[in-house]
């Protein structure tokens, strides 16, 4: 699916500027090759001229024929290549100046009343903003393909199947409550804890282990389609991630992804086993999840950075399920008055609601009991699903032998 996915994505991009996938690549090769020797700046040049060429191209092609052929809808692909790669070539040639703009801007706003008053969020957020990008000053960039770093960091189905395939592995460890296991593991002396224990540390490798498994797939075919992306470049190298403060390589950042994607599946998937290990019902299980994740979006979507608990934007559930999109961009959040950077908050969320849910689950697992009476919520929860069911039971009485058939299929 993973595979799969990807490769339809790239194959439906390219159909609109009537190309191939193999011939969107192919272009990016001949240019990089040609500019391979050029500063950014005399490369940008370079590519400006092939590109206002291949618009005059399409241009007299269109006055002088009323029939369009193949190789005249391929030079909207080649156009999109080139135009790609001056952007490449501009931030590459122009990034100390952007540094330097942020810097000078900086200056400008500090000298505004409503951001120069001392003590307040706005100014302390000017001088952290200034110190973080100081860190950038004088670093190397260079040139490559950048389409399997983009395609694969900023790609939401990765991060989709990772968290479907977490929730499986949670889902296993209540299915011996239908295999008629939990009394007889229950009735151990220790089996309980360990259990919990045990199965704690198997959702963790399991996370790991299903990231990396996608992650390196996604890499390998986006590489085998685009060409080697280069891993030894700064990350900072590629556009989308000109305001990503840390230096650092791609490999670096690469691993960096994979432990965080890890760490935040890990902590979903601990908030779905202690759900559903307090209520032995799943409706009433997955309604109250629901419920949870459909606050913690109204957090996320409508609390403003600069509140005083704008943190509550991002110590959240809701921005676990795909924390990475946002990284690149860099933001401080107020933590009641002070700026906090964003990827703070997210390591500190992490370890704090992974620790509780984990320790919470554990003890829930140890103390709770295979034959208990339901609480009065699950008594509701129960009354309800018995009257739909004996509703569905009534018109499934009236059904004919194929209709049941069909209805068992």
């Amino acid at each position: 699916i993973n595979a799969g996915w990807y490769l339809n994505e790239e194959r439906q991009t390219w159909d609109l500027d009537h190309i191939t996938t193999q011939e969107a690549a192919r272009y990016q090769k001949k240019y990089l090759k040609r500019v391979e020797k050029l500063s950014p700046q005399e490369a940008y040049t370079f590519l400006e001229k092939q590109s206002n060429a291949i618009t005059d191209d399409i241009t007299l092609h269109s006055e002088q024929s009323q029939s369009q052929d193949a190789q005249f809808y391929q030079k909207f692909g080649e156009l999109d290549i080139v135009d790609q790669l001056m952007n490449q070539m501009s931030h590459l040639g122009g990034y100390q100046d952007y540094l330097e703009g942020i810097r000078q801007q900086a200056g400008v706003m500090s000298t505004i009343s409503i951001f120069k008053k001392e003590g307040s969020f706005a100014n302390k957020n000017i001088a952290k903003t200034v110190q973080n990008y100081k860190s950038l000053e004088g670093i190397s960039l260079e040139r490559g393909t950048n389409q399997p770093i983009v395609g694969t960091l900023f790609d939401p189905m990765l991060r989709l199947l990772n968290i479907i395939f977490i929730f499986a592995i949670v889902l296993s460890f209540i299915e011996e409550r239908k295999c008629g296991l939990w009394e007889k593991v229950h009735t151990t002396a220790e089996g309980r804890g360990k259990l919990a224990v045990r199965r704690g540390l198997i959702l963790l490798v399991s996370t790991f282990m299903v990231q990396i498994i996608t992650l390196f797939e996604r890499l390998v075919i986006s590489s085998y389609l685009y060409g080697d992306p280069d891993f030894g470049r700064k990350i900072q190298s590629i556009p989308e991630f000109k305001d990503f403060v840390f230096p650092m390589s791609i490999t670096s950042y690469l691993i960096f992804y994979w432990i965080l994607c890890s760490l935040a599946g890990f902590c979903l998937g601990l908030f779905l086993w202690l759900v559903l290990s307090i209520f032995l019902n799943r409706v009433l299980s997955f309604a109250l999840i629901c419920i949870v994740e459909v606050v913690e979006w109204v957090a996320y979507a409508y609390i403003p950075v600069q509140s005083w608990v704008g943190f509550l934007k991002y110590f959240n559930l809701y921005y676990l399920i795909n924390p990475t999109q946002q990284l690149a961009a860099y933001s401080n959040i107020s933590f009641f008055g002070q700026p906090v950077e964003r990827l703070q908050i997210l390591l500190v969320s992490l370890a704090l609601l992974s620790s509780l849910f984990f320790v919470l689950a554990v003890r829930v697992n140890q103390r709770k009991k295979p034959v208990q009476i339901p609480n009065h919520l699950e008594r509701i929860v129960g009354r309800v699903i018995n009257t739909i069911g004996n509703k569905i039971r009534k018109v499934l009485a009236k059904l004919s032998i194929s209709a049941t058939e069909w209805y068992k299929i």
